[in-house]
């Protein structure tokens, strides 16, 4: 079985800085992503 990329609610700070809120994201197999930021 293909495995995949799933990501919920994902919250990313920078010590105390909120950069990133609540995030939802899928990856499917054989897909090509960029993460830029």
């Amino acid at each position: 079985m293909a495995k995949r990329i799933d990501v919920s609610d994902l919250n990313v700070y920078y010590g105390t800085f909120l950069a990133v809120e609540g995030v939802n994201l899928v990856v499917e197999p054989r897909a090509v992503t960029a993460f830029i930021g």
